[in-house]
């Protein structure tokens, strides 16, 4: 049998746990424990978060609407790249102005403005900020010539039609394109071909003329078969340049072969580069 140790019985008379001696008894009612000594926890609000983003908001417009009105405005363009056509007209023609906001210029829209004189192609811009703009531009320059309809066209190195002489009576050095099927030709606009190898086989030779600095050497160039390309020397020696691949190698290589010649003093004859490293001559 278990002893009496003289422990107090664990229930008294109520049915509640023995509460003798306890520093915080429970409440009579049995209800729990409440957290004592931590105070109720707030209840989120969430109003709040939205004020702060809206205010955010707020200061951020008045910042843009500072900056437009105030900050980033215009005050100089620069110009670079042009030759013959003046900064001046550039500015005036990119259709930007003193006190515009530089946030607001677009490159493309200036690249639009500038269309209206065929003569000048914007590269790109630089906003150098708070109030400076860079235009840099490329002229266009003639380096070919046709006729069509009894009218004398100047063509640049990609086909835009940039000067038209009634009269035949274009006075500068460069080579005449012969063999094109023209469907229409306007100054300002390129050439309207129907044949568009044609017009690859023109960009790939005469811009490649233009790299290797040899178009003055070149009387006329005849594109009729864009499979059979011939050019024409100012020395009076045909060139077969085949095709329109590999026209770098094909230029490298009529150069070398003229030079060669013209020591031999032949002032005529075929000259065959269709295949580059293996330059063939005859004598007509």
């Amino acid at each position: 049998m278990r002893k009496n140790r003289g422990y107090p019985n664990e229930y008294d008379a109520s049915g509640y746990p023995y509460r003798e001696g306890l520093r915080n008894p429970p409440p009579f009612d049995g209800e729990p424990y409440t957290s004592y000594g931590m105070p109720p926890v707030p209840g989120k609000r969430a109003g709040r978060g939205m004020i702060r983003l809206a205010v955010f908001l707020t200061a951020v417009s008045a910042a843009l609407i500072l900056s437009q009105s105030v900050l980033f405005r215009l005050k100089t363009v620069y110009v670079i790249g042009n030759k013959n056509v003046s900064a001046e007209h550039i500015a005036a023609l990119s259709g930007i102005e003193r006190g515009d906001s530089i946030l607001s210029v677009s490159e493309d829209k200036v690249r639009d403005s500038m269309e209206a004189d065929h003569w000048v192609v914007l590269s790109h811009l630089i906003k150098k900020y708070p109030d400076e703009i860079y235009l840099f531009v490329n002229e266009r320059e003639i380096v070919a010539s046709m006729q069509y309809l009894g009218i004398e066209y100047t063509l640049d190195i990609d086909g835009m039609v940039l000067e038209e002489y009634s009269d035949m009576n274009f006075s500068g050095s460069v080579p005449t394109v012969t063999g094109f099927s023209v469907s229409n030709a306007a100054v300002g606009e390129y050439l309207s071909v129907r044949s568009r190898q044609q017009m690859v086989a023109y960009t790939s030779i005469v811009s490649e003329l233009t790299i290797q600095r040899y178009s003055g050497h070149i009387d006329s160039i005849n594109v009729s078969d864009p499979d059979n390309l011939t050019m024409l020397t100012t020395d009076g020696i045909t060139v077969q340049l085949g095709n329109s691949s590999y026209m770098r190698a094909k230029i490298g290589a009529m150069r070398a072969d003229i030079a060669y010649l013209q020591q031999l003093g032949k002032t005529s004859g075929v000259l065959d580069v269709t295949v580059p490293e293996d330059g063939k001559f005859r004598q007509e």
